[in-house]
């Protein structure tokens, strides 16, 4: 069986569409894991304007190709106000055609490796959102604390910091 290639890029302004379809598509399949409005995404998750934004807003904006094809995105964010190596996942979402590959898990260690620096993982997801809950817990992330919003977690990476 042979494995296909997983890639992240920096996005381009040209594949905001696509993007932005891919996005618009999988936070519509999370009405089959609980939410209650196929609309209901995050901010933005159906804009390309949005999408623009977040180009010049994000530590980074990625592309997720599978092969050569872009199958999702991922939305980086800076968290000095934590420390200079905390990066909180703002956004990542796959197109539901090829959910439950098994490419979730190798998406992070790809993401991962793209950060070297990083000391410490931030993320939040909605407490309904039984798939990503535990995609994250698969993932390594750690659960650190709830509100009636957002679940939130943390992983901490291998990176060792040199003493001053």
């Amino acid at each position: 069986m042979e494995t296909s290639m997983i890639s992240l890029r920096n996005a381009e302004n040209s594949e905001m569409d696509i993007l932005t379809e891919i996005c618009t598509r999988a936070f519509a399949s999370d009405m089959h894991v609980g939410a209650s409005d196929p609309q209901g995404g995050p901010p933005g998750f159906n804009s390309v304007q949005w999408h623009r934004k977040m180009m010049t807003i994000a530590a980074r904006f990625l592309s997720i190709r599978n092969d050569d094809t872009i199958i999702g995105g991922i939305l980086v964010f800076r968290q000095p106000d934590r420390g200079e190596h905390v990066y909180n996942l703002g956004r990542i979402w796959i197109d539901p055609s090829v959910h439950r590959q098994g490419l979730g898990l190798r998406i992070m260690d790809t993401l991962l490796s793209e950060f070297p620096d990083a000391r410490l993982w931030t993320l939040e997801t909605p407490p309904w959102n039984i798939r990503t809950r535990n995609f994250y817990t698969k993932a390594g992330f750690t659960l650190v604390g709830t509100d009636s919003d957002n679940l939130f977690f943390e992983k901490q990476t291998n990176m060792s910091i040199p003493s001053a």
